[in-house]
């Protein structure tokens, strides 16, 4: 069960590879009204959505749930791993609490579902898109290190990178 007190949204990454020759999924997202306000629209990014209290018993329940949506495959929790907690604060809209999940073992064949995404390509951890959402730009590189963050994230109005407190953690425990 999720515990934050403020929404809680889900940032999934599919992870296939060996170490050294790893991959990640991301998604070109579309043109929805929803992506247009968050600032993501034709940005790269993973499947995910807003946690469900009603539906999703925790962050990753709603990352199955959405990636399966998105990407129709179904992951499996015992591989999905919990990289994130960021509490962002975007000037004149609600606080959300970011949750990235790397997801490295499903079934099925991901594909774009034509709604959320454009079109999906893996890229090598080490040299993702550059059209990445600012918070992703901000803090993929560390997670694609293997390395959790926790802390809070600013942006501006428009979006735009305002300033972070973040720290490297073992655990969420």
């Amino acid at each position: 069960m999720s515990t934050s007190t403020y929404p809680v949204l889900t940032i999934c990454y599919l992870i296939r590879g060996e170490p050294g020759h790893e991959e990640v999924l991301m998604g070109e997202k579309a043109p929805t009204e929803s992506a247009v306000k968050r600032g993501v629209a034709g940005r790269w990014i993973g499947s995910g959505g807003l946690l469900e209290p009603d539906i999703d018993p925790s962050p990753i329940a709603c990352g199955i749930r959405e990636t399966k949506k998105e990407l129709d495959v179904l992951a499996e929790e015992s591989h999905t791993s919990e990289m994130s907690r960021i509490l962002v604060s975007k000037e004149g809209e609600e606080d959300i609490e970011l949750r990235h999940l790397f997801m490295r073992r499903w079934r099925g064949t991901p594909r774009p579902d034509g709604r959320e995404f454009l079109k999906i390509h893996w890229y090598p951890v080490s040299r993702t898109p550059e059209n990445l959402c600012d918070v992703d730009r901000c803090v993929l590189p560390v997670l694609m290190s293997g390395r959790r963050l926790c802390g809070t994230l600013r942006l501006t109005r428009s979006g735009a990178f305002a300033g972070s407190r973040l720290q490297m953690v073992s655990s969420f425990e």
